[in-house]
């Protein structure tokens, strides 16, 4: 069923676009398209008031019901966690049952492509219209730096709405493309903040910190542009990469090899998602908040039962100088 088919205003006219559910991605996503002329609606039924705020800054129409956004838009889009991928498009799926509505489906999540074909099939069951999508880039960049691609038979119909405001390609006709390419490109970053991470709190903890960044700002300055930018964000959404690398551990699994680095990066990350970071200041985490909150909470602690009176990192901590931060919030060990 093609994409004009799901309108009931003119071809020449904007598709009205269904956002669920506007939390960070969500809404700018939303706000991208609406400022390009598109109608964009949405519900905070049982959301957050987090996710109410983003959506009201962004600008979206708020209606009463998923019944409601399914009625109205000609395009729904699925901005969710990856554990909450397959009950939004059941849902989806409910709601197009309840009010006859056969309109488009496009899961942007960061789930493995054997996800996705779950999800495809679902909605296939009832017949209605599939697009596998993933968003690379941080949300608040998607202008300067974000890429949307697309797979599966209507993605040529879906890529347009996004011109000329947001990058988009396509990698074919087939779902899980989009997926299976999210998967590899998230697996690089977040492996990426793992190993920084890992290796940053052992520096800490030998009083080599400083020496460490500098010598990685002097040789890798590059890598350390991309882990400035992304290490933050990890203070709110460790919890959430981390299901998103259990994602790619599905798909490297699903190929029948066995994953090894992201399986030890999912570890780490999951247990950072569980550290206290408290309420993020005005103006955001710095990357070396981070860390020293990591260290003070001792996420490289051996388990219990292993630790030493001699060898425990608590009995090296004692040793180790303190920390400070220089006016670029970098970290600097003082005596």
């Amino acid at each position: 069923m093609k994409l004009e088919q799901h309108r009931n205003q003119s071809v020449k006219q904007p598709p009205t676009i269904g956002i669920l559910y506007p939390g960070e991605l969500g809404s700018a996503i939303g706000a991208l398209l609406n400022d390009g002329g598109h109608h964009v609606v949405t519900t905070t039924v049982g959301r957050s008031a987090r996710t109410c705020t983003l959506c009201r800054n962004a600008g979206l129409e708020t209606l009463p019901s998923v019944d409601d956004v399914v009625r109205a838009a000609d395009v729904t889009f699925s901005f969710v966690t990856p554990k909450s991928a397959l009950p939004v498009a059941e849902e989806f799926c409910h709601a197009s049952r309840r009010t006859g509505r056969r309109s488009l489906y496009v899961d942007a999540n960061s789930v493995s492509p054997i996800t996705a074909a779950e999800i495809g099939e679902m909605l296939d069951r009832l017949g209605l219209s599939f697009v596998d999508a993933s968003v690379h880039g941080l949300a608040a960049n998607l202008k300067s730096h974000g890429t949307i691609y697309l797979s599966g038979a209507q993605a040529e119909e879906v890529g347009p709405i996004f011109e000329p405001w947001l990058r988009t390609r396509i990698l074919g006709d087939q779902v899980g493309a989009a997926s299976q390419h999210k998967m590899l490109m998230g697996g690089l970053t977040k492996g990426l903040v793992a190993l920084y991470l890992e290796l940053s709190l052992v520096a800490r903890d030998a009083g080599l910190l400083e020496q460490l960044h500098d010598c990685y700002r002097h040789y890798y300055p590059g890598i350390m542009t991309v882990l400035d930018r992304l290490l933050p964000t990890y203070a709110v959404h460790a919890g959430r990469r981390g299901d998103e690398l259990t994602e790619v551990e599905r798909t490297i699994r699903s190929l029948g090899l066995e994953p090894r680095m992201i399986r030890s990066a999912r570890r780490l990350i999951t247990a950072l998602g569980e550290v206290d970071f408290g309420n993020p200041p005005a103006d955001g985490f710095t990357p070396a908040a981070v860390l020293e909150r990591a260290y003070a909470a001792g996420l490289l602690d051996p388990p219990e039962a292993d630790a030493t009176a001699s060898n425990t990192p608590s009995a090296v901590c004692s040793a180790s100088p303190s920390v400070g931060y220089a006016a670029d919030h970098s970290i600097i060990s003082t005596p």
